[in-house]
């Protein structure tokens, strides 16, 4: 409920579309910005006592919530989201380069007829960019074209090894890198084939 009580507070801004990437606010020393404004998701980093978490608020859409229930259990609930992604590790244990953030909560609630879905896990400062983004920025630089292409081909394998263990949906938004350690910073992920 803490969460919602914030959710994130849009009492202050004219209207929910008034929420763009990079809007900032404060309540009751929380600070709260936006990451991402898709049409099914919005993504916050939330920061307290210099600690901050990454938050994925998601709607499952009219058409997926009107799906017959044995299609529907193939779906990602917030909890299984979280666990499929908390499981990956396993993938990159031994490969000190990969990193995934740890998972703190997922789950699902029923919201004034809405299912929503609710994803937190720790927030990398460090992974200042989309590693897409990254490889954009050091691609023409000339001092820097054997990293970029190390990187490339690195984040490649990275993508394959993921893909190879049954996750879909892996791609430059999964992706983000830590210049400073050197790191591949996995989230997010989706194994919708995964039934429990």
């Amino acid at each position: 409920e803490g969460i919602n009580s914030y959710d994130l507070d849009y009492s202050q801004h004219e209207s929910y579309d008034d929420i763009k990437p990079g809007t900032k606010w404060e309540k009751d020393g929380v600070e709260i910005e936006t990451l991402d404004t898709f049409a099914q998701h919005h993504a916050y980093k939330i920061s307290v006592d210099n600690r901050s978490l990454f938050i994925k608020i998601a709607n499952y859409s009219q058409k997926e919530q009107q799906r017959p229930f044995e299609e529907r259990r193939k779906d990602m609930g917030g909890f299984r989201e979280a666990e499929v992604t908390e499981k990956a590790r396993d993938i990159f244990k031994d490969q000190p380069d990969v990193f995934i953030p740890a998972t703190y909560l997922g789950f699902t609630k029923n919201k004034n007829g809405k299912v929503i879905k609710y994803f937190i896990f720790e927030f990398v400062d460090q992974a200042v960019k989309e590693l897409d983004d990254y490889l954009m920025e050091i691609k023409t630089d000339p001092s820097q074209q054997m990293h970029y292409a190390s990187l490339k081909k690195r984040a490649l394998e990275v993508k394959l090894a993921i893909l190879g263990q049954g996750y879909e949906d892996i791609g430059d938004h999964n992706l983000a890198y830590d210049p400073e350690n050197k790191k591949i910073i996995v989230f997010d992920l989706n194994k919708p084939n995964e039934i429990h």
